[in-house]
């Protein structure tokens, strides 16, 4: 898996206590507060090093005349499980591309089940380049294997939680088929 950059873990650091004590936050959603709440304390005991990948965020209309090659990152997701074996919810706090600054923080069943498929990928995947790819306006959220690495075939893209027809979650698509189904 890709190694985030040292700004990335630092911002990090710095906005995860302040959105663990953030009342609003808690207002919203409890069970997000709560395991935000656990990751910073075990991040900050060392106990916990959340698995920091680069986003990447296209449009279909983008994909579909450029394919994969013109694909910007726009962000880095820190995944953070909750460390309860009985609850295998997932925040991710989102970092924006610099690396300086928070983006945002998020969970739900899509990302809990991003983080268990990314958990799950054999040795061999993880080693291409595993990114979160994001296309907001068909509501998709993937798994982008090969990322940047594998950028002149484009790699592959496993969609995760609910998915859009006529994709199928879980199931790895080559870059090609995937446009070829978002043409469709």
């Amino acid at each position: 898996m890709s190694t985030a950059p040292d700004d990335v873990k630092r911002t990090l650091l710095e906005v995860l206590p302040k959105i663990a004590r953030s009342s609003t936050l808690g207002l919203k959603s409890p069970k997000l507060r709560r395991t935000v709440s656990i990751a910073t304390a075990r991040v900050a005991n060392a106990d916990l090093e959340p698995v920091t990948l680069p986003v990447y965020t296209a449009t279909v209309p983008e994909l579909k005349r450029y394919g994969f090659p013109r694909i910007r990152q726009t962000g880095w997701t820190s995944l953070m499980p909750s460390g309860d074996d009985k609850d295998d919810t997932v925040a991710a706090v989102d970092i924006d591309a610099s690396g300086a600054a928070f983006a945002g923080v998020s969970s739900g069943p899509d990302l809990d089940d991003f983080a268990r498929q990314v958990k799950q990928l054999p040795d061999d995947l993880r080693k291409q380049g595993v990114a979160q790819l994001r296309i907001p306006s068909i509501y998709l959220l993937a798994i982008w294997l090969g990322g940047r690495a594998g950028l002149d075939g484009g790699g592959a893209v496993l969609p995760v939680g609910k998915t859009p027809v006529p994709f199928e979650p879980g199931k790895v698509y080559g870059a090609k088929e995937f446009i070829e189904l978002l043409s469709g």
